[in-house]
């Protein structure tokens, strides 16, 4: 192989390989999915949480536990 041939093989599998910006973009976007994942999870286990607490005190409103409130304004 002529030294012609190497800086041109050379050159031709330096074109196929992303650049140091486009690496840093696909890095950037993999984080990006990440996080929107990691706060979607967020979200949904809050939204769990907030549900089980609603249900807990539904349930403590309906079963007369006696730790139920008044919204009658007549104390009782």
């Amino acid at each position: 192989m002529s030294k012609k041939q190497i800086v041109q093989a050379q050159d031709e599998w330096a074109q196929d390989q992303p650049s140091g910006i486009q690496k840093i973009f696909e890095h950037w976007k993999r984080s990006m999915r990440d996080s929107k994942q990691k706060e979607r999870e967020r979200e949904y286990e809050l939204a769990q949480n907030l549900s089980r607490e609603a249900l807990t005190i539904f349930k403590k409103i309906r079963g007369g536990t006696g730790t139920e409130t008044s919204t009658n304004g007549s104390g009782t």
